[in-house]
């Protein structure tokens, strides 16, 4: 795994799991709560485990978009970044 990721998979239920989280991430100014306004934004009912992991694929596509365009910055190693 290449360095500055953290690999939160875990097969335990013989699924393919690919998300990996970029440490840089977390030093972001603004990245928590732009992810608890992702969350809270995503609207899906249903069954819980159903309404969990549909949101868990939601916020996925939404770091994968966030991460592609504050790549650049984030191996800069800067402290300020734009949080859309």
């Amino acid at each position: 795994m290449p360095p500055g990721l953290t690999d939160f998979c875990t097969h335990s239920y013989g699924m393919k799991c690919s998300f990996k989280l970029g440490n840089w991430w977390l030093n972001v100014e603004g990245f928590k709560s732009k992810v608890h306004e992702w969350w809270s934004s995503f609207e899906v009912s249903g069954r819980p485990d159903y309404e969990l992991a549909t949101k868990l694929s939601l916020l996925k596509t939404k770091l994968k978009e966030w991460s592609r365009e504050n790549r650049k910055i984030g191996r800069q190693g800067k402290s300020k970044f734009s949080v859309r």
